[in-house]
């Protein structure tokens, strides 16, 4: 445990409740945390938008310290899981405390150097080039002792960030020109939003990827939300705040579009070799998509179809079929919503497809509780487009999988009451 006088001189003890939310991915971030007591789980966004932890954080532990030495966004969501209370370190304290503790300064430069070998390795596995891990030999010469430390913990959060975004770069030459922004015969919907989404909103500066331009953003504001219930197709349902309506920002210059918790995230240092002015706009049925507090049903559908096709210049499906899965199940949502079958199920469809396709590309790497929830949204999915054979499939896999599995005991459980029910449509 570190020096708990030296920490309370350095920083802020700050007091943590169970559930309470530290900071969200993707948000600003002024210090990192180091915890006194308590435990505290690290989460990021996955295959339906809905939270995964993959870490957990104990006392004498800490997180945080990226975003610290880069400057850039939280990477993840941290949650208290019990009550506790950490320390928090601002930027400007950050170098005295490596000067006055050495094995903080060693434990932040050992978790740093561990995280860049483990992208690293996923980069090679994809069989992408990944530059050489920087080493103090790589610092500034005649620069030592706890600015050296700094520079090289600067170095190593930068590589981490380059290599997260080589995961996410373009993939050869395909770009999926073939994606139509809406499906042929479509009638406007013609449905506002009715609710009052001042608190559940909340505004963001963001710049697009794309085109490079600065604009304001209306996107949720998760900690005021609150959750009713997780279906198992992965859709969270919030009271009286419909997330499908406001997942996705457009910039307003070239109708670039992706989802607000990655529309900035992957932001490239000029603009993109293929921008062009408006080059997604979509005049033929729509005038603009404004970012507001009030969306109609037509602007979350035109931004969807948007996304696809904005994905289909950066990427392609083969490659990445995870990130069009995500937008094709929202778009299966909300055509079932509406009560658009013929939509839905051909949402549906892809969807399965990418998901399937997903697990294909992961087969031996992929966890085995994200494969349960995978084969979970497939199989409700299916039974939703009435092949109910293939749903019976995805939940007896789950059952096989689930049985040493403790942690996914409860939806284990669930598939096997799913499996029994859907029998009866057979």
């Amino acid at each position: 445990m570190p020096d708990i006088e030296l920490l309370r001189s350095l920083g802020t003890v700050v007091q943590a409740s169970k559930d309470e939310i530290i900071f969200m991915e993707d948000d600003p971030g002024k210090s990192m945390y180091i915890v006194l007591k308590g435990s505290f789980g690290v989460y990021v966004n996955s295959f339906v938008d809905f939270p995964v932890r993959v870490a957990g954080v104990e006392p004498g532990s800490f997180f945080g310290e990226m975003s610290v030495i880069d400057g850039w966004p939280r990477s993840a969501t941290i949650i208290a899981e019990k009550d506790g209370a950490l320390v928090s370190i601002d930027k400007a304290h950050f170098s005295i405390l490596l000067e006055k503790s050495p094995d903080i300064a060693e434990s932040i430069m050992k978790t740093l150097h561990a995280r860049a070998e483990s992208t690293a390795k996923e980069i090679r596995s994809k069989g992408k080039y990944a530059p050489p891990i920087p080493s103090p030999r790589e610092s500034k010469p005649g620069v030592t002792g706890t600015k050296g430390k700094v520079m090289l913990m600067t170095s190593l959060a930068r590589y981490i960030r380059q290599l997260n975004d080589m995961l996410y770069e373009q993939q050869g030459s395909q770009t999926n020109e073939g994606v139509t922004l809406l499906p042929e015969g479509y009638v406007l919907f013609n449905i506002e939003d009715g609710k009052n989404n001042s608190g559940s909103l909340q505004k963001r500066n963001v710049t697009c990827p794309y085109c490079l331009i600065k604009s304001e953003a209306f996107v949720p504001n998760t900690a005021n939300l609150e959750q009713i219930r997780t279906d198992l197709d992965g859709r969270v349902i919030y009271k009286d705040f419909d997330i499908l309506l406001y997942t996705n920002i457009v910039c307003p210059n070239c109708n670039f579009t992706d989802s607000y918790r990655e529309f900035s995230k992957y932001r490239q240092a000029e603009k993109h070799p293929k921008y062009k002015d408006n080059q997604f706009k979509n005049t033929e049925n729509f005038s603009g998509f404004a970012n507001t507090h009030k969306h109609t049903v037509d602007e979350a559908i035109l931004s969807y179809y948007l996304n696809l096709k904005c994905l289909g210049r950066a990427t392609n499906e083969g490659r990445e079929p995870l990130r069009f899965a995500k937008v094709w199940i929202r778009l299966f949502w909300l055509y079932s919503d509406l009560g658009k079958k013929e939509y839905a199920n051909q949402a549906a469809k892809r969807t399965i497809e990418l998901y399937d396709l997903h697990l294909s590309n992961t087969a031996g790497d992929i966890l085995r509780q994200d494969e349960i929830r995978i084969n979970t949204i497939l199989g409700e999915l299916s039974a939703s487009a009435g092949e109910y054979s293939h749903a019976r499939k995805y939940f007896e896999s789950n059952i096989r999988l689930g049985r040493n599995t403790p942690a996914m005991q409860d939806l284990v459980e669930k598939c096997m009451e799913r499996y029994k029910e859907l029998e009866s449509y057979l």
